[in-house]
């Protein structure tokens, strides 16, 4: 079983494709959602429906069961909150879950990393673990697409060492953001933008990012964040069919929105959000009320897909 981290020797990853199966790996419960070939051995991508927590696992050591055996989840944190956030009706602007529960003691920081020829805002997570993270590791959600990951290798590479020190750091999770992220800026309407343009492959922009992500040694989590926070019923059943839970936030700190407790805080880091990234600066330096950042899986239990979809 691997869980995540540095890997000696290129990993090779071919026939990537969805799944969803109950299966057992040493009396535990998980749910397999991708099947694939890593370095020419069969593995499946599988999610704790408990936890969220994702690991590969080889198919040697794994017992899959009946599709009809799915029930054993459906009253999970994971499985409930993939039902409740992408059933109809869907909006259009920043749909899925939004928040945990509101007496949550802290937030949810989420960072974004769109595709940008810009360097990203080192500096940002280098102030973030000083002032937060001395003493443990920071939760924060990094929702990556693979082309910034394509144009930013040494980038993504820095990134991904802070969360494998055994102190100070980061505790990543990683979140799906498209691949390719289409934007067109002279479009001026939603439902032909973002992933809802015309012609858009929308199963090669979810698979392909997490194949890179495998192949560079990380685990996606079983979340996406849509391109733009734009998405209609459709894109909603294809998140569906894909398993993943689609991530809204409820303080998009670059449109001067502030968290409050349980918020899903945005913040993109891509060197393209002064406003959002001075915003959560100052956040950072308050002495009093400081923001407390809670681990992302921690929004949904016990009571979070009850309330997820709430704003």
């Amino acid at each position: 079983m691997t869980q995540r981290g540095q890997v000696a020797g290129p990993i090779r990853v071919r026939g990537y494709r969805e799944m969803a199966r109950v299966c057992v790996q040493n009396g535990r419960i998980l749910v397999a959602i991708r099947r694939l070939s890593r370095n020419g051995r069969l593995h499946y991508l599988a999610v704790d429906p408990e936890t969220f927590r994702p690991l590969l696992a080889a198919a040697r050591a794994v017992t899959l069961l009946q599709p009809s055996q799915l029930a054993h989840v459906r009253r999970s944190p994971y499985w409930s909150a993939l039902a409740r956030n992408t059933e109809a009706p869907s909006r259009l602007r920043n749909d899925g879950v939004l928040r945990g529960p509101p007496e949550s003691d802290g937030v949810f920081l989420t960072l974004d990393l769109c595709p940008s020829t810009s360097p990203f805002d080192r500096a940002l997570i280098e102030e973030l673990v000083d002032r937060v993270g001395r003493r443990a590791r920071v939760p924060v959600g990094v929702s990556v697409s693979g082309r910034w990951i394509v144009r930013h290798p040494q980038e993504f590479k820095w990134l991904r060492e802070r969360s494998y020190t055994g102190g100070a750091g980061l505790e990543i999770t990683w979140i799906n953001h498209a691949y390719w992220h289409p934007y067109d800026p002279e479009e001026t309407h939603p439902e032909r933008n973002f992933l809802l343009t015309p012609g858009t492959p929308v199963r090669a922009e979810i698979l392909k990012t997490e194949q890179l992500l495998l192949e560079h040694g990380e685990l996606p989590h079983p979340f996406f964040r849509f391109p733009g926070l734009i998405a209609d019923e459709r894109l909603m059943r294809a998140l569906r069919q894909f398993s993943l839970v689609p991530l809204g936030a409820d303080a998009i700190l670059g449109s001067h929105e502030l968290p409050r407790a349980g918020s899903i805080v945005l913040v993109h880091v891509n060197g393209n959000d002064p406003i959002g990234v001075a915003s959560l600066r100052r956040l950072l330096s308050r002495k009093r009320d400081r923001l407390k950042f809670l681990p992302l899986a921690s929004a949904f239990a016990p009571i979070g897909p009850e309330l997820s979809r709430d704003a």
